[in-house]
């Protein structure tokens, strides 16, 4: 994850007791919204990586009807749950973004003596652990959907409802079907 560096790079500089560069603050604050951004555009398309992998399995009747049902139910809830998790995620995100924005002008254009330190501007330790922490817990809600998503996707891999070879074999007519098993 690109936020570890300059993550690494803060706790660092506030264990030594000095507080750190607000080009670190800077820095951290552009890679975690660009992945934040990331995330919202990879689960914004229902069409797109597992989420068009897991409509398709339930779509498909002779797939579904093959599928565990404790599997078919955690897919179906998975997909109705998109929407909401899109809907929080996307509020929390322009909260942080916007909160973001404001820190980083008070960064940038409010420092008194031009110092790199973020404690010469107008902007307290508190201000910046908690933005970083709202980020942190971001990531963390990114990262159980992906997790979610994964585990979804080996079920229904094991089931053999996301091969590409059960799609092609399924997509042949009942002559090839018989052809190809001779």
């Amino acid at each position: 994850e690109r936020c570890r560096e300059p993550m690494r790079r803060i706790s660092l500089s506030g264990s030594a007791g000095s507080p750190p560069w607000k080009w670190d603050i800077l820095e951290l604050m552009e890679e975690s919204h660009d992945q934040l951004r990331e995330v919202r555009q990879a689960h914004a398309d229902p069409d797109r990586g597992l989420w068009q992998e897991i409509s398709l399995a339930l779509g498909n009747e002779a797939t579904a009807s093959t599928l565990p049902v404790s599997l078919r139910k955690q897919c179906e809830e998975m997909l109705v749950r998109r929407d909401m998790w899109l809907g929080d995620f996307d509020s929390e995100l322009h909260a942080i973004l916007a909160r973001g924005r404001e820190i980083r002008e008070r960064l940038l254009f409010e420092d008194v003596d031009r110092a790199g330190w973020f404690s010469a501007s107008g902007v307290s330790a508190l201000e910046v652990q908690r933005l970083l922490e709202r980020h942190s817990e971001m990531h963390q809600r990114a990262a159980r959907l992906a997790r979610q998503l994964q585990l979804l996707g080996r079920g229904l891999q094991q089931q053999g409802s996301v091969s590409s070879r059960r799609r092609a074999f399924q997509a042949k007519t009942v002559g090839e079907k018989l052809q190809s098993s001779l």
